[in-house]
């Protein structure tokens, strides 16, 4: 199962029924339409293997199967293995960029795209000078050196001190349109200047 809305949607249909003294997969599945029984199934075992959700005994014993909520079912829902056993939730692109911009006082484009690597999966210059450009155009950075493109020197950008202790990085909902969840604001991009 590929984590994402899936996980999210059974999590929060369960969040939903965890005041109630019991309730059964059915009921998930109503708070999560549009999922198949054997994906809601499949993250219900994981969960009750993880210990969040425990099987209430079958009355009678051919009745149907009735579940309930063991421990506190706060926050996102946790990316477990077939196990129940937590996984570290995968490191995205932007996410990568924007804990380097972070850390770093300042850098350039072919330097943040080295450093924001993640493992077998290199950043290209192209897709982190996109992003950059879309940060700098809603106001997040500042351009400490401008050189033009075809002298071969790379521009020297920093984050501004506002945004460096946001954790999350603005998302690109489109090439116009950025969201930032820390402040859970959509920013509307400016046209580019001609």
């Amino acid at each position: 199962m590929r984590f994402g809305r899936t996980y999210t949607q059974v999590w929060s249909a369960i969040q939903a029924l965890a005041d109630k003294p019991r309730w059964r997969i059915r009921d998930v599945m109503i708070g999560a339409p549009g999922l198949s029984d054997s994906a809601v199934r499949q993250y219900l075992n994981r969960l009750l293997r993880a210990g969040y959700v425990e099987p209430l005994p079958r009355v009678p014993a051919y009745g149907p199967v009735y579940y309930r909520a063991i421990r506190p079912l706060t926050g996102k829902a946790p990316l477990l293995d077939g196990n129940g056993q937590r996984r570290p939730a995968p490191v995205t692109r932007q996410q990568a960029i924007w804990g380097t911009m972070r850390r770093l006082p300042q850098w350039t484009i072919p330097e943040l795209a080295a450093f924001a690597s993640v493992g077998e999966r290199p950043l290209s210059r192209a897709s982190v000078s996109h992003y950059v450009r879309q940060l700098e155009r809603a106001g997040y950075l500042v351009c400490l050196e401008r050189h033009p493109s075809r002298t071969g020197i790379p521009s020297r950008y920093a984050l501004k001190p506002a945004h460096r202790l946001k954790p999350l990085p603005p998302e690109r909902r489109s090439s116009r349109v950025l969201f930032d969840p820390n402040t859970r604001q959509t920013i509307e991009l400016p046209r580019r200047a001609s």
